[in-house]
């Protein structure tokens, strides 16, 4: 009889190719024989969509007892949900979750309340602060090379498959991008690479690393000219309310510009209202039945799953932990030598010079 691992990647190969998931494929397979997380309680607390079953189906071939977990905080897809449930899995909602796991894999630390007897592995930047100052350890993700590959080309390719989607210009209009960290890079690169015009609003001190005009943020006069000037605005900067906080909102309001959201925060804030931004402010993506796509989450997912391997072993001190380089290594290595977005990522890390 077919286990439910099987089962779920049954369902995937019908959708995907197997050279869009090779790295949670690979270790599906080695887990499936190997099962180093037999009998371990662990809470997945990663969105749920059905791009990130694969994930589940890894954790599950390890011989781990798993729990899904829908938080408030983090989307999820409510059909693929209730699939989990009916194939037999336990879902429980955030609020009804009141035991201890041995691991938790979080994401924006919904879950560090709960207890951890082996430690947690967190997703994403801003669910270390967290996890900081905590008794146990965290494996944290966003500290690789890897997570740029969902961040730097996945959130840009999802983007533009939402304004796509929007019916909205690229080629020729003029994008007003506030912040350029990891995602906002490569949304910068891939407008810019479609036609945009880009305009960045980020340090002034720091112009000189950018490729792109550039506003001082705290130049309000240049920043409220820009928005009447533009076709399109997209945040993502990181940070909550920044715009209402910053910038005199009504310029925002009045504006003929798309505002755009991509970041995991609502960055415009109270004074500007959910109508005003393209799906309600929402990170835009999420229109899309797969924000990001499973070939660009495939080596972040295999990674966070590695976080419960390493937990596992019970050799790391307390507080925040980066990924070791050998697993890693590994996971890029897969990328570059199966998955079809290997020249993209090869194109990155020769542009960044990263050594594999």
């Amino acid at each position: 009889m077919s286990s439910i691992s099987d089962i779920l990647i049954k369902q995937l190969e019908s959708s995907y190719r197997s050279d869009e998931f090779v790295c949670l494929l690979s270790q599906y397979e080695n887990w499936k024989t190997s099962q180093p997380l037999k009998g371990l309680q662990i809470l997945e607390g990663s969105p749920v969509f059905r791009n990130t079953c694969p994930k589940i189906a890894s954790l599950l071939a390890a011989g781990a007892e798993v729990t899904i977990g829908l938080h408030q905080n983090c989307p999820y897809n409510p059909q693929v949900a209730g699939m989990l449930e009916d194939i037999g899995l336990e879902v429980r909602h955030g609020t009804d979750l009141k035991q201890d796991f041995d691991i938790i894999l979080d994401c924006a630390g919904a879950y560090h309340h709960l207890g951890a007897g082996l430690g947690f592995a967190e997703l994403t930047k801003s669910g270390e602060y967290y996890y900081s100052s905590s008794s146990k350890p965290c494996f944290c993700v966003d500290r690789s090379i890897i997570k740029y590959f969902e961040d730097y080309l996945g959130t840009a390719d999802g983007l533009m498959r939402s304004l796509a989607e929007k019916q909205l210009p690229v080629s020729g209009k003029t994008y007003v991008v506030f912040g350029c960290g990891k995602v906002g890079a490569g949304i910068c690169k891939r407008l810019t690479d479609e036609g945009a015009e880009v305009r960045l609003v980020e340090d002034g001190s720091r112009r000189h690393q950018f490729g792109y005009p550039v506003i001082d943020f705290k130049d309000k006069e240049s920043v409220h000219q820009a928005i009447k000037n533009a076709d399109c605005i997209v945040t993502v900067t990181g940070i909550k309310d920044v715009i209402s906080k910053s910038y005199n909102a009504e310029i925002f309001n009045k504006s003929s510009a798309y505002l755009v959201n991509m970041g995991a925060e609502d960055e415009y804030g109270p004074d500007i209202p959910a109508y005003r931004v393209l799906n309600e402010k929402k990170p835009l993506n999420f229109i899309l039945g797969e924000p990001t796509r499973l070939r660009y989450i495939d080596a972040t997912l295999a990674l966070h799953n590695y976080g419960a391997f390493v937990l596992m072993r019970n050799e790391l001190e307390s507080g925040l932990m980066s990924p070791p380089e050998e697993i890693e290594r590994m996971i890029i290595k897969q990328t570059l030598a199966g998955s079809c977005i290997s020249e993209e990522v090869e194109n990155f890390l020769n542009t960044k010079n990263y050594a594999v």
